[in-house]
């Protein structure tokens, strides 16, 4: 039974970070001041070395929190997300495919495979979106 829920279990961290950010921006400058304090806390964590935490928590963080500290003075106006969000949800579909490809060329657990693993998982996802349009019915 506790299997089942896995995958659930590993994902609410990051979820209930990202609901917390997003709220943020609708309780005002406290909400700011919290998203500052919990970031500071889990960069801490990761650098403590506490077991869960790690470098990808480390850096989402640092960057919501400067994106609700700052907001849309941070990223220039005509520059958007929305087609790198997209994708996100075919990235996470194939990314382990590709990361053991990308793995036998530049060697396991370094910051350069998972980089060009992210690079060519977005790509791949971002062509097929557009030339198969269907495929936005799984890809997201």
């Amino acid at each position: 039974m506790v299997a089942a829920f896995s995958p659930v279990i590993h994902a609410a961290p990051g979820i209930m970070v990202g609901v917390m950010f997003g709220l943020a921006w609708k309780i005002g400058p406290r909400g700011r001041l919290a998203v500052l304090i919990s970031a500071a806390a889990l960069v801490f964590a990761d650098f403590a070395g506490l077991p869960g935490i790690g470098t990808p928590y480390t850096v989402g963080v640092a960057a919501i929190a400067a994106a609700a500290m700052f907001g849309e003075r941070m990223i220039p106006t005509p520059w958007s997300a929305q087609p790198v969000a997209a994708c996100m949800f075919g990235v996470y579909l194939c990314h382990v495919l590709i990361l053991k490809v990308v793995g036998v060329v530049t060697g396991r657990g370094n910051y350069l495979t998972v980089t060009l693993a992210f690079v060519f998982a977005l790509f791949a996802i971002w062509i097929v979106r557009r030339f198969i349009p269907t495929s936005k019915i799984l890809l997201g």
